[in-house]
Order: structure tokens, then C-alpha cells, then sequence
């Protein structure tokens, strides 16, 4: 599918996103807020709680935001984790029973059963919501859960062309876990899913693709 993103008055209009010279641009996707409301209250949070994000700051500030758009904007909730997530569960287990079959995952005698899980794409998500006696304050989900990482995209147009516009050309990625569900990726899904007037954070990164000198020749380019 096609994306066209307006850049018009912003610090990357001009060259910065110039796809004829092979410029990328790395996008910072969003959870689907309707996931993120189902899983906030199956574990119990408000979703219109304040909490900090002194974890969060780069700049010495202490940032504020609700619970919700946490999970939305900040935390990789659905992202597949490792086992060392699971040994991190453990002192919010509640239930004995829980908190010892979360440490038999955790050894590697039961690593098969663990693999088993990840070819059915089990999120962090599942893991939580799995084990209903995990008491996990919203601040602690900052320690355990990753932020959600950029995704970059080669870019598909020239702003000399189009000025003011980025386009990027994006193939769904999806796939079907070992139980027959089918999965999608986290960013892909999101731009499949974006709307007229929505804001996109995102910014020019350099991308691993050298253009030749000589632009009369052919440039052959594949999508996966």
C-alpha cells in the first residue's frame, strides 16, 4: 500500500527526506488502542491514571502522561518477549502455584515448551494476562516492558518532485503463528491503518542504500 505523508513546515521538508538520493525515514508506530483498552482491564490498571516517565526522559525533565497512553504510545505491550521477561514476573506473582510454573518456563528443561509459545507469537501481553494473581504496579511496567522501537522505511519519492511530501510504498507484514492465528506486524499494521489529518512521529535517518553517482543508471529495488 501507498503512504503519503505531508512534512510541509516541518523541520524535515526539503532534502532531509529526499528519496532520490536514498534517504529513510524511521516511524514510531502506536499499539491499537482497543488492544491496549482490553488488556488494561483485564489486569486491573485505569487507563486515565497519571504516572511519570522520569524512565522514559532523555533531557533531565520529568514527563507526565495517563496509564493508557503509556501502553499506547510508549510501551511494546504485544512485542514477543525473552525468557529473562519471565524470571522479572516472578516477584509480582501472587500465587505460589503461578509464581512455580512461571520458574519452570524459565529452565532450560522446559525451553521446548517455551519455543512452543513464541512460534504461537505469545506476546508480553499473554504472559501477563496469563497468570491472573501477577499484581504489577503501572510504574513497574516501565522496567519490564521495552519501548516500542522505530521501524525504518526506504523512502519512494523526491521532494525536488513533490515538495513538502514523503511517500513510502509498505507491505503488510503478517504471518501465521503454529496455532493458526494469523499475526501482523506492529508498524506495518499501524500506516495500513493511519487516517487523513493523523500526526506521525517520525524523523530522516540515513539509510544503508548508496546511490550512484551516475543517474542514468537503472536501479533495480525489491520489496519484501
Amino acid at each position: 500500500f501507498h503512504v503519503e505523508l505531508d512534512t510541509a513546515g516541518t523541520s524535515m521538508d526539503g532534502e532531509a527526506l529526499n528519496g532520490s538520493q536514498g534517504k529513510a525515514l524511521s516511524v514510531y508506530s502506536q499499539n491499537n488502542q482497543e488492544r491496549v483498552t482490553a488488556f488494561l482491564s483485564a489486569v486491573g490498571l485505569d487507563g486515565e491514571a497519571m504516572i511519570k516517565l522520569d524512565e522514559l526522559s532523555t533531557t533531565g525533565l520529568t514527563g507526565i502522561t495517563t496509564v493508557e497512553k503509556l501502553f499506547i504510545n510508549y510501551l511494546d505491550i504485544f512485542g514477543q518477549p525473552s525468557r529473562e521477561f519471565l524470571k522479572q514476573l516472578l516477584p509480582f506473582a501472587t500465587d505460589i502455584y503461578e509464581k512455580t510454573a512461571i520458574a519452570e518456563l524459565t529452565l532450560d528443561r522446559n525451553l521446548q515448551q517455551f519455543q512452543d509459545n513464541m512460534e504461537k507469537a505469545f506476546t508480553f501481553a499473554d504472559y501477563i494476562t496469563k497468570y491472573p494473581s501477577l499484581k504489577i504496579p503501572a510504574e513497574k511496567y516501565l522496567e519490564i516492558i521495552p519501548t516500542i522501537k522505530q521501524r525504518v522505511y526506504s523512502i519512494c519519492s523526491s521532494t525536488r518532485l513533490r515538495p513538502g511530501k514523503c511517500q513510502l510504498l509498505v507491505v503488510v507484514n503478517d504471518w501465521q503463528a503454529s496455532n493458526g492465528e494469523t499475526k501482523v506486524g506492529l508498524c506495518s499494521d499501524f500506516l495500513s491503518k493511519t487516517k487523513d489529518g493523523q500526526f506521525i512521529l517520525c524523523h530522516p535517518t540515513h539509510s544503508v542504500m548508496e546511490m550512484p553517482s551516475d543517474h542514468s543508471r537503472h536501479i533495480f529495488m525489491v520489496g519484501l
